[in-house]
């Protein structure tokens, strides 16, 4: 099973670099439209389809790299190393929880009579980054670091015998 979640926690950074990449350089070539304006900016401007597609990818990467990274320290690594998982699994969950049960649609008063619009989830994100970047990507870096270091303590698998 290990292998299989380190294979998928690679898959998952890929994902995640995917993303960033389409996101920056999206980015790059509105600053380079509109000279004068931020990297930020060019964020901002979000055209589609590369901005949900970047930000899309980012998402699932950085959630899939939590999860997987975990995975990995909980299969290789020691009680220590798996213990210090637990604070980004749950942070995780927490803005997962706040940003589907409580999830308020912007612009929409409660005088309101328009129908309230579906909830978008590559919208809320790209909307709001701030929460998945503290709250999802940061606690998968560091999970990739403790899944790194529970690999490297973990003693080499030879394909002979003996």
């Amino acid at each position: 099973m290990q292998p299989s979640a380190t294979r998928l926690w690679l898959a998952s950074i890929a994902a995640f670099v995917a993303g960033a990449v389409v996101l920056l350089v999206y980015a790059l070539s509105e600053v380079l439209a509109h000279p004068g304006i931020s990297l930020v900016d060019g964020y901002w401007i979000g055209r589609v389809p590369w901005t949900p597609m970047g930000v899309g990818l980012a998402f699932v990467g950085g959630n899939g790299t939590l999860i997987f990274a975990s995975l990995t320290v909980w299969l290789a690594g020691s009680w220590a190393l798996r213990s210090l998982t637990v604070p980004g699994l749950v942070t995780a969950a927490w803005w997962w929880f706040i940003t589907l049960v409580f999830h308020v649609p912007a612009g929409v008063g409660a005088c309101c009579v328009r129908p309230q619009p579906e909830f978008d989830l590559i919208t809320s994100v790209y909307s709001s980054p701030e929460g998945p970047i503290l709250l999802i990507l940061l606690p998968a870096a560091v999970a990739s670091v403790l899944g790194l270091t529970a690999l490297r303590g973990e003693p080499a698998q030879s394909s002979s015998p003996g």
